[in-house]
């Protein structure tokens, strides 16, 4: 005796349709980095933040140089790419019977749209003798 599944390839239409509409949802994708200006505006403050909580904000910098008298100047770059994609749907309508039947019915699909960006985040930090931040200079570029 040979078991048959119940329902047959009809039965699978509705799953397959459930598949392609979650796979049809909006993908977004985006990494968080410190480095922003607004961070920078928030965290440093001239003749108050140190070297220690720089490094602990935005990590080791790119750059290290020094001045004649021995100040130091950090510089940190950061550049970043997003992008975010909307997916689509499969409609499909037949006659509801497997086989030819569904295939004389109608199929459409629809969506897909993308958008992608990158950007490009510099910070230099100067500090004075003592190790607190003296100045700092931040610029975000989009493109």
């Amino acid at each position: 005796m040979m078991l048959r599944p119940r329902g047959g390839v009809g039965a699978m239409i509705p799953a397959a349709l459930a598949v392609l509409a979650v796979a049809g949802c909006a993908v977004r994708t985006e990494r968080r980095d410190p480095l922003t200006s607004g961070m920078a505006k928030e965290k440093l403050v001239s003749g108050v933040t140190t070297q220690g909580e720089v490094l602990e904000t935005f990590g080791a910098p790119n750059i290290i140089t020094r001045d004649r008298e021995g100040r130091e100047s950090w510089a940190y770059e950061r550049s970043r790419f997003t992008s975010s994609s909307q997916g689509g749907a499969l409609t499909v309508l037949g006659g509801g019977l497997p086989g030819p039947a569904l295939a004389g019915g109608l199929a459409h699909v629809w969506g897909y749209e993308g958008d992608s960006g990158s950007a490009m985040t510099t910070l230099v930090v100067h500090f004075d003798a003592q190790g607190r931040v003296a100045a700092f200079a931040v610029q975000e570029s989009h493109f």
